[in-house]
């Protein structure tokens, strides 16, 4: 289902194992390469774009030396950033999340969130300190789930944590008996007000889409994925598939090329409004 080559998610899944162990890793996984071959860190290019894109924004600036604690755990590369002082170009970078779903989708306040593919909950601490959340679902594989939850609790998260940690295309029917009769009910599933990717689901084959779709994507009221599904054919038939439900708005990565790994391939994001 996760289109990313063996070795790498084998020696991934290896030292997320690791970790959850052994706190000397804990304290550094941040600049670990294994790691970071997966869950990407943000370079010091991008977090001075990402510094200079949120410079205006007062709501997040009230709040930047509780963002920044983000970094007090797994040594993340920081750098001077003149505006916000030293801070990791990565939490730069879920701050740009936060001001992106600020514009398109609105406060969060009491909301229900769900993020499928969590990094170490990263976004997930950035939106729980902005916003007094409901609840928040973190939908990965059992470590990387049990990595995040450590993480979120070693940094005091109060946020009312939910784990789904069986990302199998498994479908859920209850069979009952009522008066004689055998009924067949087809849960939909709990309704989320938001939906989050960050590249987790375009990295998924045709059949693994279509379980996150189906799980979780058609039970959101609004989405925000982060994409780098670069096939023309698979990225039309995904947007044509999300757009019989949302309303969307698409755009570019606005990063500027240069400081992009992979300059020839443009990432996009994707903001939904479920159709009234």
């Amino acid at each position: 289902m996760w289109n990313v080559p063996d070795i790498n998610a084998i020696n991934y899944f290896s030292f997320v194992d690791e970790i959850l162990t052994n706190d000397d890793l804990f304290a550094t996984f941040k600049e670990n390469h294994t790691y970071n071959a997966i869950v990407g860190m943000s370079c010091e290019a991008e977090g001075e774009w990402f510094a200079n894109n949120l410079k205006d924004n007062n709501s997040i600036n009230l709040k930047i030396e509780e963002f920044k604690k983000n970094d007090s755990i797994g040594e993340p590369a920081v750098f001077d950033s003149k505006e916000y002082g030293f801070i990791s170009p990565n939490t730069l970078r879920y701050l740009n999340s936060l001001q992106n779903i600020q514009k398109y989708i609105g406060s969060l306040h009491k909301k229900n969130i769900v993020e499928v593919g969590i990094g170490y909950g990263g976004l997930c601490y950035i939106l729980s300190t902005f916003y007094n959340l409901n609840s928040y679902k973190l939908v990965d594989v059992p470590n990387v789930t049990l990595l995040a939850v450590k993480y979120l609790r070693a940094l005091g998260l109060n946020t009312n944590l939910m784990i789904e940690r069986d990302l199998k295309n498994i479908r859920i029917t209850d069979i009952v008996s009522q008066s004689g009769r055998r009924h067949h009910i087809n849960f939909a599933g709990p309704s989320y007000d938001l939906l989050i990717s960050e590249y987790c689901i375009s990295e998924m084959d045709d059949d693994g889409i279509d379980h996150f779709y189906e799980n979780y994507i058609q039970h959101s009221k609004n989405i925000y994925i982060f994409s780098n599904l670069w096939d023309k054919k698979r990225k039309e038939q995904f947007l044509s598939k999300l757009g019989e439900k949302f309303n969307l708005t698409v755009f570019d990565d606005p990063l500027p090329h240069e400081t992009k790994i992979c300059p020839e391939k443009m990432n996009y994001i994707i903001m939904g409004k479920r159709r009234l």
